[in-house]
């Protein structure tokens, strides 16, 4: 049973505890408790969310990735310097809008030069984005409406290490990873660094999923072949590396 699912599943739960809670026989003593029940479902409906932290090294292409596949328009920057300065959190709205949350706790919105606003390291109305603290993007994405939030992050090798620290510390927090290997240069020593010490320890492994980008450089099926025959051995590896580690 997939997330979402399990989420219909207990919408119409709660939603049938109401309908029974309104039988005559209930009145007196239910008016509490039903008014708890249909919080609860507002809240499931409202805030039961699946969390997936998008992950990879400097220029794989991540923001290009979640413009395409989650978001369904190109709003995110992209291009050849860091361009994912802080997190950002993208989930379901009915309007498009951009929250930028400053060092001082103050808050600023935009309807309007979304892409623009991301892109650019000092932003109209002065807001200097090097002081920014958290950035939320709402969109009316149909891959994102039934409780989908998608967390793009900065690049694992990005030279500031706040930043990498930042992007480390998500991967606890996400329900599922993606993790993007870029099919020119996969595997590099930072990644698997990173998968080894932060990712392979972890017992829900199952929540990880490799992408590789970048797939049209690899002309012909045996390249593509022998990519995938790579990384697939140097997963293998690393896990066996762990595994040998803890004397399983």
């Amino acid at each position: 049973m997939n997330f979402l699912e399990k989420k219909n599943k207990l919408l119409t739960s709660t939603t049938e505890l109401i309908k029974i809670l309104d039988n005559p026989k209930f009145e007196g003593y239910s008016n509490t408790v039903k008014n708890s029940v249909e919080r609860f479902n507002d809240e499931i409906q409202k805030e039961l969310i699946f969390k997936v932290l998008c992950l990879g090294e400097f220029n794989a292409g991540k923001s290009t990735f979640l413009n395409n596949f989650f978001l369904e328009e190109n709003i995110l920057p992209t291009g050849g310097i860091p361009t994912t300065a802080k997190i950002t959190t993208i989930k379901y709205g009915e309007k498009k809008e951009l929250t930028i949350v400053d060092d001082k706790n103050e808050t600023h919105s935009y309807q309007d030069n979304i892409s623009d606003i991301l892109k650019n390291s000092v932003a109209e109305k002065g807001l200097d984005l090097s002081s920014t603290k958290e950035v939320f993007l709402t969109i009316p994405s149909n891959v994102l409406k039934d409780g989908v939030v998608v967390v793009d992050t900065a690049g694992l090798n990005d030279p500031e290490k706040e930043r990498s620290s930042l992007t480390i510390n998500y991967a606890d927090q996400a329900d599922a990873v993606i993790f993007l290997l870029r099919a020119g240069m996969p595997w590099s020593e930072s990644e698997k660094d990173f998968l080894e010490e932060k990712i392979f320890t972890k017992k829900d492994l199952n929540k990880i999923f490799f992408v590789i980008n970048y797939w049209d450089i690899l002309e012909t099926e045996d390249g593509k072949d022998e990519v995938l025959t790579y990384i697939s051995e140097q997963i293998n590896k690393s896990l066996s590396k762990l595994e040998a580690s803890d004397g399983i």
